[in-house]
């Protein structure tokens, strides 16, 4: 890639607008990332951001909107309560289209920091935010990057040029929650499973010996854990493996205390083959530093390996403390924000970018990453059972977004539950 020449620029903000500057600046320093600006107070190219006019002709104004007014300052940090959400339709920027006057900024801060989540009432039976409430999903956006977009409107300004280049290139990142190991979660689990199908649901008993079958001699883990490896190979790609730490919760699964020989086992083979192994933190840890922790140290005791990437378990995830917990204990990026239930972009963006503290208001080192789709999420019927064609070129739309703008598109794929459709799926994405 053509090395882009760095320019610099002075941000000035206007004095109603001073007390967001670290939500200001964090949105220009992930302009910064990706197009080589950097901010210098000595520089004549100066940047001026506010409602008030512009003081001077030889600063390029950037408009700002009333999103600023909707926000509230507090003890515990910045909110954006629900009651001002009907608000936001005139706000929000969708498209390039709109006029220079746009408020790109107060767009990405919107989206990358999750401030929408903060305060919101869930119902969603895992107690998380539900994709039918985002912004995005309800204007039908969500499969766009509209942080990217905007981020490329505001390099212009900065550069003042038309088509400024971006600095990353596109990468496929394949990611693989490890919820068993094997096909079963407990030993006598399938026999149990076996007696309700004969007794309780009436099934004939050579058809529900296929669930004996399917999972005592299933050649799980090694032999979906292989196929993904494999697959990820075939395209020159590292996968990514979470493990869970040691838990008794029924919604986790219990393998770091039961089958520690063979976690060793597999996660040996991983590592030799080049791929990547993490976290995934159990379904209590996303609100509870101590638990949180816990688990962490008790698998990296187990395989003797410091974990610096991963997903929370069934996705859940308090934006106002799930981050600082991450950021906490040393985590590198977090590949938890992702629609359960559907397709798309939860934080409007392709990139990989920091994590913001909503509580502390300022940047955080741990990153995150959007992961586009979930395997349980478009296949098998618990939210969607899509046909493959149309799973393939919804997932593809989004793919197209990180190529564009020089993003990373993470899918999660579970191991222990892969149906042929799915591995399908896998490699058809793995190879567009």
């Amino acid at each position: 890639m053509k090395e882009i020449k760095k320019v610099t620029y002075a941000l000035e903000i206007s004095d109603e607008l001073k007390k967001y500057q670290n939500e200001i600046e964090y949105v220009f320093d992930f302009v910064d990332e990706y197009y080589n600006t950097y901010r210098s107070p000595s520089s004549t190219n100066i940047i001026y951001y506010g409602k008030q006019n512009t003081p001077s002709k030889d600063k390029t104004r950037i408009s700002a909107s009333d999103f600023w007014d909707l926000l509230s300052v507090e003890k515990d940090g910045i909110h954006l309560y629900p009651l001002n959400y009907d608000k936001l339709d005139n706000i929000i920027v969708f498209n390039e289209q709109e006029s220079i006057s746009a408020d790109y900024i107060s767009t990405i801060f919107f989206l990358l920091s999750r401030i929408e989540e903060r305060d919101v009432h869930y119902s969603d039976k895992y107690n998380r935010f539900r994709s039918k409430d985002s912004f995005l999903v309800k204007h039908g956006k969500e499969k766009i990057a509209i942080a990217d977009m905007c981020s490329l409107e505001i390099a212009k300004l900065i550069r003042h040029e038309d088509k400024p280049k971006h600095t990353s290139s596109f990468e496929f990142i394949p990611t693989h929650d490890v919820d068993r190991l094997r096909a079963y979660h407990y030993f006598l689990e399938p026999i149990r499973y076996f007696l309700g199908d004969i007794l309780k649901r009436r099934i004939p008993v050579i058809k529900a010996l296929d669930r004996i079958s399917s999972t005592y001699f299933s050649g799980e883990p090694f032999r979906q854990f292989r196929f993904l490896m494999d697959i990820s190979e075939k395209y020159n790609i590292q996968s990514r493996f979470f493990f869970m730490g040691a838990s008794k919760h029924y919604i986790d699964s219990t393998y770091t205390l039961k089958y520690r020989r063979l976690l060793r086992k597999v996660v040996s083979e991983i590592v030799d083959r080049g791929h990547i192994v993490g976290f995934h933190p159990g379904y209590l840890t996303y609100n509870n530093y101590k638990q949180w922790e816990a688990q962490k140290k008790s698998i990296e005791q187990e395989i003797g390996i410091t974990l610096r990437v991963g997903r929370q378990h069934v996705l859940r995830y308090d934006t106002s403390i799930t981050p600082s917990i991450w950021d906490k204990y040393h985590m590198e990026c977090d590949y938890t924000l992702t629609f359960p239930d559907m397709i798309g972009l939860r934080s409007g963006t392709t990139r990989e970018h920091n994590s913001y503290d909503l509580q502390s208001r300022k940047k955080l080192n741990l990153r995150q990453v959007n992961t586009v789709v979930m395997d349980v999420g478009i296949f098998g019927g618990k939210y969607n059972d899509y046909d493959l064609e149309y799973a393939v070129s919804e997932t593809s739309t989004v793919i197209d977004e990180g190529k564009k703008y020089g993003g990373k598109c993470c899918i999660l794929m579970h191991p222990g539950n892969m149906t042929e459709k799915k591995m399908k799926y896998y490699e058809l994405i793995l190879g567009g």
